[in-house]
């Protein structure tokens, strides 16, 4: 359906273009006189337009746009024959002013529709009485209205007047790439079918792209089968880490990696245990156990969607590491979660752990790092990674590059993205301005820069593939090492992007789950209160008794083919919602 609507769409627009209305992004079916160029060799020279925040507080100054406009064209013009009408606005106007050009190019589209079947009636008409139709009033080609003044628009116009003399004025209702900030944003613009599906340019020349975007990102950015946005590239997440002393285990002749396993450290019959024992009776001084072992891997449902345990639970990752293999499911019986309760358990019984502090020297010790820390605590510690980072739709889609379903042209707006992520050279251009004018590189070390002007100041995860250019004035471009293999390392919260809350499921949904919560609270609070040997020996009991909640049996109930008639009603079982949201993914 929402592919049908698109089309719909893409195919007003080619009307629109005919009055002089707006440029075309042409359904991949029919082929403009552009395209048609282009697929020959011969290059049309296009323009189109780019949008982007300055950094937060600061003010836009004109003339540092106008020069880095002139730097970006000299690059896209020379490669592409694309001319890039630049515009920056100040942060806190930005995303009111992408909504008003959307809204104000779908105004245009839809008066340029009535206009043309108003026309296409009249001459109907017309033809039966063998009349000729009158002409139709000249259309509003006015230009879309600015946030501020357009004589403050147009002071240093001039100065780039000659980089636009051969290439055609941007349209009316023409709106190209521009960057999406937030995941609330991104969900916003593509249910309102203001984004053009993407999929099809990456499987072309921007291919390229899956190699410096990691996958994680772009699964964030995909819905029904499509990618809607390219996600800029920055360090997301955390690890899960067990942290064991390496100076106290050498000195009592434990192998540190005998003890970097959670399954081997906490089982009776290794020497795990043994060796936290040992430390205390030698190194009273040292904290034994600082911060809390957590479950790896587990996603808990309940009626905020919050991290807080419920008794209803799915595991994903560490196993189930695609939408099929994700299942949702009694809590008791999520193997991860019952060796969490039975190893952090056993832990307690011999030290109640203290908070973790890193300037603190522990025996053992639970915590959350970047790639960046671990490699600080791997000189003290033997490191074991419980978790990697699984960065949330919401921390993926953080600031994305996106084409309008308004766009001149989505393939050649997708070359200028594509260049965008994959080249330093403009990557630094739109995040610092112009060499030698904003910046410089250090003499001795070209992995260095300096500003040398704050006139041009932008956010670095705002403008493109942060890996693609300096971290900041005076850092080295290694900085970025440890964030690439937190990258590489990270996987995909493949939960994110159901949204169980949305009023339409939740209608539904919503008591079912409250009432869940109440047994979650109650059997959480029974089983943080018992020992390892009580909650071993109760386990199958617990299970049972969650089993048997009418709450728990209508949130997990699947139907199946033979039932002649429901046991529940299926708007009321999330195990359905999540069937049908990884059947539409």
């Amino acid at each position: 359906m929402k592919k049908r609507i698109i089309s719909a769409l893409l195919a007003i627009l080619m009307l629109v273009s005919c009055f002089g209305l707006t440029g075309c992004n042409q359904d991949k079916e029919e082929t403009t006189e552009e395209e048609a160029a282009d697929l020959i060799g011969q290059r049309v020279s296009m323009t189109l337009t780019m949008w982007l925040p300055a950094a937060e507080g600061t003010k836009v100054d004109d003339e540092s746009v106008a020069q880095v406009e002139k730097a970006i064209n000299e690059i896209t013009q020379a490669k592409f024959s694309t001319a890039i009408k630049f515009k920056v606005f100040e942060s806190d106007a930005y995303d009111k002013a992408v909504e008003d050009q959307l809204a104000e190019c779908k105004r245009r589209v839809e008066q340029a529709e009535e206009e043309a079947a108003k026309k296409r009636e009249e001459e109907r008409e017309a033809a039966a009485k063998g009349e000729k139709p009158a002409e139709n009033a000249p259309a509003d080609t006015t230009a879309v209205a600015d946030t501020k003044p357009v004589e403050k628009e147009n002071e240093f116009a001039a100065m780039n007047a000659a980089l636009f003399a051969s290439y055609p004025a941007v349209e009316p209702a023409q709106f190209d790439i521009f960057v999406v900030r937030g995941a609330d944003n991104f969900v916003k613009y593509r249910d309102g079918y203001m984004l053009a599906p993407l999929t099809e340019n990456l499987g072309d020349d921007s291919k390229i792209l899956y190699s410096y975007i990691y996958p994680t990102f772009f699964q964030s950015a995909m819905y029904q089968g499509d990618i809607y946005a390219v996600p800029n590239n920055h360090g997301v997440g955390k690890y899960e880490i067990m942290l064991v002393n390496k100076r106290i285990a050498e000195a009592l002749y434990y192998d540190v990696k005998e003890l970097n396993s959670v399954q081997k450290f906490f089982t009776y019959d290794n020497s795990g245990i043994s060796f936290i024992e040992d430390a205390m009776a030698n190194y009273p001084d040292v904290t034994p156990v600082a911060g809390t072992y957590t479950a790896p891997y587990v996603k808990y449902w309940n009626s905020k969607d919050d991290g807080k345990f419920s008794i209803l639970s799915s595991l994903v990752g560490g196993g189930a590491n695609s939408l099929a293999d994700v299942t949702v499911g009694s809590t008791l019986k999520n193997a991860n979660y019952v060796n969490y309760v039975t190893y952090s358990k056993r832990l307690s019984e011999i030290a109640a752990p203290a908070k973790f502090d890193p300037d603190k020297e522990c025996i053992v010790g639970f915590t959350t790092a970047t790639a960046e820390e671990i490699a600080a605590y791997s000189e003290k510690y033997e490191v074991t990674v419980l978790q990697n980072p699984q960065p949330t739709q919401v921390e993926a889609l953080e600031n994305s590059f996106a084409v309008s379903v308004y766009s001149k042209n989505v393939d050649r707006s997708m070359e200028i993205i594509t260049l965008l992520n994959t080249d330093e050279e403009l990557r630094s251009i739109l995040q610092y301005g112009v060499e030698g004018i904003h910046w410089k590189k250090d003499v001795d070390d070209n992995s260095i820069m300096h500003v040398i002007s704050d006139k041009y100041k932008m956010d670095i995860n705002e403008t493109g593939n942060v890996y693609m250019t300096y971290p900041a004035d005076g850092v080295p471009m290694s900085a970025w090492d440890y964030a690439k293999q937190q990258n590489l390392d990270s996987v995909y919260s493949i939960t994110s992007g159901f949204n169980y809350t949305d009023p339409a499921l939740y209608e539904k949904l919503g008591p079912v789950l409250e009432e869940l919560d109440g047994y979650s609270k109650d059997i959480g609070a029974r089983i943080e209160a018992m020992t390892y040997a009580e909650f071993t020996s109760n386990l199958e009991a617990l299970r049972k008794e969650i089993d048997d909640l009418k709450c728990f049996q209508k949130l997990t109930y699947m139907p199946t083919d033979d039932e002649e008639t429901l046991a529940f009603d299926v708007d009321e079982s999330l195990a359905f919602a999540w069937f049908n949201f990884i059947n539409e993914e």
